[in-house]
């Protein structure tokens, strides 16, 4: 539990006042300690609000007295008498929990601003190229030709809501006002505005805070179909959001592509504000929620798991490697082939993982006839009534799935960034001594001398970057959409997208890899600027930016007994993706080369939900 989060409790009648005075909140961890609360009642539904924010990584009890009863005025029936086997507490009237743990040790990455993962209407990074019009723009940090998001659009009666990567100071989070220009809030870290005869006009809003998101809540009939609106995320402008104060209080990075952590060379902290105009749309019968990776381990928002984060995985090996089943959010990865340069390459075991954070809006939309063949997902009907994929994945293999029956839910996702723990790929660099001698080798002796350079490259946070695509270079950027199906031969409801996205690594950082490589671990005959200024003037540079993928990903919906949604999906193809790296090409010549990474078919493994909507006992196979 979050430690500002309210906690919810669901009864099977609704409650009476009779004994809500005497519900206790313990701090166990220090002392048995009680805790200042409300009480709210609703029905059937009680709401425990703790009074001040709860300490991290701490033991709590809720005690629930035996006089609380239902509404019934003449034989009322108390919380004693209901029978323990049905009963979400198991009769002991006490719910015990812990709050999460926000450790951080000395390698946990302590300069890791937080970013925003996902935000909605809009995405969580400042835009650019944002005069085209039709469109938002694209992610800053990216490459040039990037293809640009659509225009936003916000259907009336959302929340407008942003989620972000690790526990914020809930303190710095307050609704603004605009600035006369637009561009930044004041006030406040966040605003909502709209421009009336050119003079730009705040709007007021209803503020809900937690840890990981905010949310705001328009008032009544601010918003008008048809018309255009403005949020506001401060960057690099004041006040700020600030990560909490245990994760080092650091403002909101704003730019992700730029870089993650903070480095020798660069600052991620704060960036452009981020600007999103949107369209508010009228209603269109849907059903909103943003689901959430979970469980999920990387709590501070480090790029790997740390001393005090829950591991990511329940069991391991003996020789230390987790059991893939016992894993939750992640994708695992392999080597399929080098190049050039690179002449072998593989992964640190254990690092051959990556573990997935993310935020991601969505829409269930109504009904629709089954057709698998729309643009946006390019299935092809075979003659056994079965889907398949219309051209084979990167490795030649051709994947379909059974569909049956003829309808569909259309489900709107939209464009958001996914955080991901880093690899570490070991990779063998051969440097033609020839070309490092140049003129000196007169007589072509070392030209087929191979310097063999091990090469460790640590890729510390990925980012994926949901991509916007048109069908062709003539057609129009295509919105996001997965889809709901019935399969064969299986009870539950099956999700499939086809998701275009970027990977991108920001924080690769080729200089330190070199002087690891060429003077040994904690080496420091030569300094890290007297090696960045080696680099500058001969090069060193990868690829790892905007690298395109596709990945269709499909997995079974399951309803859980507290009103959540679970989504688990696998990728039904194999996906590749080229590393490739140039290293000194002014002093060495040709110094090019590239591993190609695989990501094989039903190795991605991502467990997503929304929050609770009510306060069930979870069956025991909920995560």
């Amino acid at each position: 539990m979050e430690t500002n989060d309210n906690i919810l409790l669901s009864f099977n009648e609704p409650l009476s006042p009779m004994g809500l005075d005497d519900i206790q909140l313990l701090d166990m961890s220090h002392g048995g300690t009680a805790v200042a609360i409300m009480i709210k009642r609703s029905g059937t539904t009680l709401t425990v609000s703790p009074q001040a924010r709860l300490h991290p990584a701490s033991e709590y009890q809720l005690t629930l007295p035996d006089s609380i009863s239902d509404i019934h005025a003449h034989n009322p029936r108390y919380l004693s008498e209901g029978s323990a086997s049905d009963d979400a507490l198991g009769g002991t009237n006490t719910l015990t929990f812990t709050t999460a743990d926000y450790t951080i040790s000395a390698n946990a990455g302590e300069d890791v601003p937080p970013m925003i993962l996902g935000l909605h209407p809009g995405i969580g990074c400042a835009l650019v190229n944002t005069s085209v019009p039709g469109y938002a723009g694209r992610c800053k940090g990216g490459k040039s030709d990037d293809e640009l998001y659509l225009d936003f659009q916000y259907e009336i009666g959302r929340v407008i809501e942003a989620s972000f990567s690790q526990p914020m100071d809930t303190d710095t989070m307050v609704l603004g006002t605009i600035s006369q220009d637009g561009s930044a809030c004041e006030n406040g870290p966040i605003c909502l505005a709209v421009d009336l005869d050119g003079s730009w006009q705040s709007i007021s809003a209803a503020l809900v805070t937690s840890n990981l998101k905010l949310q705001i809540f328009p008032d009544a009939d601010t918003f008008v179909a048809g018309e255009e609106y403005r949020l506001v995320v401060n960057g690099d402008s004041s006040p700020k959001l600030y990560s909490h104060n245990t994760l080092g209080h650091l403002p909101l990075n704003t730019t992700p592509m730029e870089g993650i952590g903070k480095t020798s060379t660069h600052n991620s902290e704060g960036g452009s504000n981020i600007v999103i105009d949107f369209t508010a749309v009228a209603p269109f019968d849907t059903v909103y929620a943003t689901v959430y990776t979970r469980p999920y381990s990387d709590f501070n928002g480090s790029g790997g798991w740390d001393e005090g984060e829950p591991q990511p995985c329940t069991q391991w090996n003996s020789d230390g490697s987790p059991v893939e089943e016992s894993c939750s959010n992640f994708a695992t990865a392999d080597v399929l082939d080098t190049h050039g340069l690179i002449t072998d390459a593989s992964l640190t075991e254990g690092r051959d993982k990556i573990f997935a954070t993310g935020a991601l809006p969505m829409a269930f939309k109504p009904k629709q006839p089954l057709d698998l063949g729309l643009p946006d997902l390019g299935m092809e009907p075979q003659s056994d009534g079965s889907w398949c994929m219309p051209e084979p994945d990167d490795l030649g293999e051709e994947h379909c799935l059974n569909v049956v029956g003829d309808t569909m839910i259309p489900v709107e996702v939209n464009h958001q960034l996914i955080l991901g723990t880093g690899l570490t790929i070991n990779a063998d660099a051969g440097l033609n001594f020839g070309n490092l001698l140049g003129d000196l080798d007169f007589l072509n002796i070392f030209d087929d001398f191979i310097i063999s350079i091990p090469l460790k490259l640590n890729t510390r946070s990925v980012v994926l970057r949901t991509r916007p695509e048109r069908p062709d270079a003539q057609s129009d950027v295509l919105p996001l959409n997965g889809y709901i199906v019935n399969l064969e031969g299986d009870q539950k409801p099956y999700f499939i997208v086809r998701l275009p996205a970027w990977l991108d690594v920001p924080d690769l950082d080729l200089v330190a890899a070199l002087q690891e490589a060429i003077l040994g671990e904690g080496n420091d005959i030569l300094s890290f600027a007297q090696l960045n200024d080696f680099v500058d003037q001969y090069g060193a540079t990868h690829t790892a930016k905007s690298l395109p993928i596709v990945a269709y990903l499909y997995g079974p919906i399951s309803f859980q007994d507290d009103g959540r949604i679970t989504l688990k999906v696998s990728n039904l193809n194999n996906i590749t993706a080229t590393l490739g790296i140039e290293l000194l090409p002014g002093l060495l010549g040709a110094s090019a080369g590239s591993a190609d990474l695989l990501l094989p078919a039903e190795k991605v493994s991502l467990q997503v939900m929304n929050l609770p909507s009510r306060a069930r006992k979870l069956p025991e196979n909920a995560q």
